[in-house]
């Protein structure tokens, strides 16, 4: 695929990055992170942030902080669910990253350690689901950013 044709799963991914819930729970990222994304038939996205706005570019990520594999049940799943809260959106992204069927479960690999996770935004993400993403993450082991930080640096060991 050369970077000018757009794959069918594109505008899908651009509807979700356009929704004012999805925007504010990126507004903490700075601009120039890259986040991979690709589809179970190998096509790839680039998600990063330019003028402070979520943009996906048609390419496979350069040099990506983490990326995404998502099978197409995900993404019918991330097209379909609709909600305004934050912290509802990021317990339905957890879910499919823990979701039982393979045809759903969105596959992590993380590139970058708890500092670039830090000073790049991402850990500041967290706060942002408020409460209900707290209890959340919480019911799931969670519950104290030490907790967080052991399951990044065993997400990073998994992704070697």
């Amino acid at each position: 695929m050369s970077e000018h044709q757009s794959p069918d799963w594109l505008p899908t991914l651009n509807e979700f990055l356009a929704r004012p819930v999805v925007r504010k729970g990126l507004s903490p990222l700075k601009d120039s992170i890259e986040i991979g994304v690709t589809l179970s038939s190998g096509e790839s996205v680039t998600i990063t942030k330019e003028k402070g706005q979520p943009t996906l570019i048609n390419r496979p990520a350069e040099k990506p902080d983490m990326g995404f594999s998502i099978p197409p049940g995900a993404l019918a799943a991330i097209k379909e669910f609709e909600t305004e809260d934050l912290g509802q959106m990021a317990i339905f992204l957890f879910g499919l990253l823990t979701d039982a069927d393979p045809n759903r479960k969105m596959v992590p690999k993380l590139n970058i350690g708890v500092i670039g996770l830090v000073t790049k935004g991402y850990l500041a993400t967290i706060p942002l689901g408020g409460a209900t993403l707290m209890k959340y993450l919480a019911t799931k082991g969670f519950g104290s950013l030490g907790a967080i930080k052991n399951a990044i640096s065993r997400l990073r060991e998994g992704s070697k």
